[in-house]
């Protein structure tokens, strides 16, 4: 019997926005960049000293760029192919349909198969 109450408040809960994943105003907020930008600087330090990187060693100015180089590059290939293989593809799906106006008719609640199997993609 407890069981089914719970199930009933959760159920209750959800139709109200409140609670899982309804969305309500009691959703947390995410944490700030500059939080999450420290943590992924401290973590990245951390792993470079614990790989290899000698300790008294500090790279000057010149060397800076050739160290991030890689990463930089790697940034920019998987943005590229993002946009062109996930965000386009889903333009063309929905192109192939027609669904290029503004007006949203019945389809946007069941799309073609072709177009939701993109937006899942993409996603």
């Amino acid at each position: 019997r407890l069981g089914t109450l719970i199930m009933v408040q959760t159920r209750s809960q959800q139709a109200h926005g409140k609670g899982g994943n309804g969305g309500g105003d009691d959703d947390p907020e995410p944490p700030p960049a500059l939080a999450i930008f420290s943590i992924y600087l401290g973590l990245g330090t951390l792993l470079s000293y614990a790989f290899g990187r000698d300790l008294d060693t500090f790279l000057p100015a010149d060397e800076w760029a050739r160290e991030l180089f890689p990463t930089i590059i790697i940034i920019c290939l998987f943005l590229t192919s993002y946009s062109l293989f996930d965000v386009m593809a889903v333009g063309v799906a929905k192109q192939k349909y027609g669904f290029s106006t503004k007006q949203f008719g019945p389809w946007i609640h069941n799309p073609p198969e072709e177009v939701y199997l993109a937006l899942r993609a993409q996603t």
